[in-house]
């Protein structure tokens, strides 16, 4: 038989369970308010919108100026929490931050948090040589890379379905692919292929003003804090009448130089050609042609090279011939670093270094051991190659000693 909760005893579990939460949601504009501190929740590897600045290691992006400005106007100062997709609703949820940015509006996540108004209109676009695409039209036959698993592989096979997909493991070979003719374009969210965008060397390419799919990026606070999600609406919407909004949309996602992003490795050992060695990434990508700088494991800077090959996660690296003796295996090959980042990394990543370093050596060492086997077994086999042609001449000139002996012998009887 089913148990039979009277009516009171009902409504009192009711009240406890909801009057926490209505009273989290209600004081939240007022805690906010009351600390002084906006905490908002943020990505750390999601450039534009927010990551990690090479060397100092704070938190930056589009996302991070937009929630600063939102804080000031609402007479607080902001807090970053680094989130992830996996904790950042219950990050939210939770009460650890007080609101999260970076989120699309779906009927899920409505259900269990409040969406603002949205910050940033972006989307599914592509990265393509300049003037090759223009329009959906152009998009009949092209060879279009994505990511393999990504909403954007997804959304290209549903959406261009005139076009050919192909996969790719990741960001960096879809660019490798465009780079070397495999592929017409490549597909990401726009906030990530402004970030590749940046880091292709010279002109060429661009992002073409086609749109495989419109996103609108909203904010989220808990659900029922109503005073805070009109506070932030309102400052959104004076942000966008002032046009600071729009500023700070082109200060992140504008056209600007094509720069190369920080990038580092380290020397594995020499090349068959001098003044060339072999090199291993360790951070970023490298990019053929690129100059680089060459620090010792002490943050002595030795001195400058150009990278001249790139093949996976391996460079060819021409340093500059007055350098050439002084390279080591393990020292840090650095492209488009300050000093104070190149110091950074050899204090933050010294036991990589060290440990290609020591690695490196140990190969030297196994090579040359290898070597002097196979010149000592070549030398043997020369010796054995010369007692065989001592004999064989031995015995030819035996054999012509018996010939001519029968030939006088029996020619002149």
């Amino acid at each position: 038989m089913r148990a039979v909760w009277p009516r009171a005893a009902l409504f009192a579990m009711a009240t406890l369970i909801a009057v926490p939460h209505a009273t989290l949601v209600q004081a939240a504009l007022g805690q906010v308010k009351k600390t002084g501190v906006l905490v908002v929740g943020v990505p750390e590897d999601d450039p534009p919108l927010a990551f990690r600045e090479p060397g100092s290691g704070r938190l930056v992006g589009y996302d991070v100026d937009v929630a600063t400005a939102i804080a000031r106007m609402l007479g607080v100062r902001p807090r970053f929490q680094a989130v992830s997709p996996s904790n950042r609703l219950a990050a939210l949820i939770d009460g650890r931050v007080n609101v999260v940015t970076g989120l699309t509006h779906t009927e899920p996540r409505a259900a269990v948090v409040d969406f603002t108004e949205h910050y940033l209109v972006s989307g599914q676009k592509l990265l393509a040589r300049t003037g090759t695409i223009r329009a959906h039209k152009d998009l009949e036959g092209k060879r279009i890379g994505a990511v393999v698993g990504t909403f954007s592989e997804s959304c290209a096979r549903d959406r261009c379905k005139v076009s050919q997909i192909v996969p790719v493991d990741d960001y960096i070979s879809g660019v490798e692919a465009l780079l070397n003719g495999e592929i017409d374009a490549f597909t990401a969210d726009e906030a990530i292929l402004v970030d590749l965008l940046a880091g292709i060397p010279g002109r060429g390419f661009e992002i073409p003003d086609v749109t495989i799919l419109r996103q609108e990026y909203h904010m989220a606070v808990r659900k029922g804090d109503t005073s805070l999600r009109q506070a932030i609406d309102e400052a959104l919407a004076r942000l966008k009448e002032s046009g600071r909004l729009a500023r700070i949309r082109d200060d992140w996602y504008g056209p600007k130089e094509a720069t190369q992003p920080p990038a580092y490795g380290a020397i594995v050992r020499n090349a068959a050609t001098r003044p060339r060695f072999l090199g291993i990434l360790l951070n970023g990508a490298m990019y053929p042609g690129a100059s680089v700088e060459v620090y010792a494991l002490d943050g002595r800077r030795v001195g400058q090279g150009k990278v001249s090959g790139v093949i996976g996660d391996e460079f060819y690296l021409d340093v500059d011939p007055e350098i050439y003796d002084y390279v080591r295996p393990g020292y840090l090959v650095a492209m488009n670093m300050t000093p104070e980042m190149a110091l950074d990394v050899l204090l933050r990543g010294r036991g990589s270094l060290k440990a290609v370093q020591t690695e490196s050596k140990k190969a030297s060492s196994q090579l040359q051991a290898q070597k002097e086997r196979e010149a000592l077994e070549k030398l043997q086999r020369a010796q054995k190659l010369d007692t065989l042609r001592e004999r064989t001449r031995i015995s030819v000139q035996g054999d012509r000693a018996r010939y001519f002996y029968y030939y006088r012998r029996y020619r002149y009887r």
